[in-house]
């Protein structure tokens, strides 16, 4: 901001030096004069894409399509938000940095831009997955398909076994689904994606378990 004195600054800060109660200090009415940065200045834009990896839990992160209109320099700022696991982040402060040490799961990251006078930042989903991908299996002569599944898994089962029920647990041992196979098949469309064990029942006896991978 800027005023008719030729000052401007980018924050505002109060000092409050004396109380007038002993409740602490509070303030009536606040007015500020003067034009914004905001007026003239066009926001920079943060981007970045997702990042789907299996690369020996390590990723790029990619900021350089974020952009200023004005042309204005940026500068960068990358940050762990949650995740399995705190990383260490190479590089934090260029448009491209790069984490390692990655486990299997979920990661959020957030980037700011800064052009000297306004800030936008966006987050970024960091997937990390297993170094070597999970192929259809037969277990107990018990085979799922389509491995990594999205919506419908279907379950084939010998005559003398058939499946009848399935739950599906979490890495952590945690049950997440429980249902019956109808029509060879169980739906998972409401199931957040990652790896999961399948537990196959017929007449109330375990006939396979099947680690699958689920995705979006």
């Amino acid at each position: 901001m800027s005023n008719a004195n030729g000052l401007s600054g980018r924050y505002l800060k109060v000092n409050c030096v004396e109380r007038q109660t002993s409740y602490g200090s509070s303030f009536y009415s606040f007015n500020l004069y003067g034009s914004y940065a905001t007026g003239v200045n066009q926001l920079p834009k943060a981007t970045a894409p997702a990042i789907l990896t299996s690369a020996n839990g390590s990723a790029g992160l990619d900021g350089t399509t974020s952009s200023d209109e004005d042309g204005d320099a940026l500068t960068y700022k990358w940050e762990e938000l949650t995740g399995p696991a705190f990383v260490n982040i190479l590089n934090p402060q260029n448009a491209k940095a790069s984490v390692s040490g990655l486990k299997e799961g979920s990661y959020f990251f957030k980037l700011t831009v800064d052009d000297g006078k306004d800030i936008d930042f966006t987050i970024v989903n960091v997937q990390v997955k297993l170094s070597t991908p999970v192929k259809e299996v037969t277990v107990n002569q018990v085979e799922v398909y389509p491995n990594p599944v999205k919506e419908a898994l279907f379950i084939k089962s010998s005559e003398s076994d058939r499946a009848d029920r399935a739950e599906i647990y979490n890495l952590n041992g945690i049950l997440a689904i429980s249902g019956n196979i109808v029509n060879n098949c169980i739906l998972l469309h409401n199931l957040p994606s990652g790896i999961y064990c399948v537990r196959i029942y017929s007449q109330k006896r375990i006939i396979g378990n099947i680690k699958i991978i689920k995705e979006t």
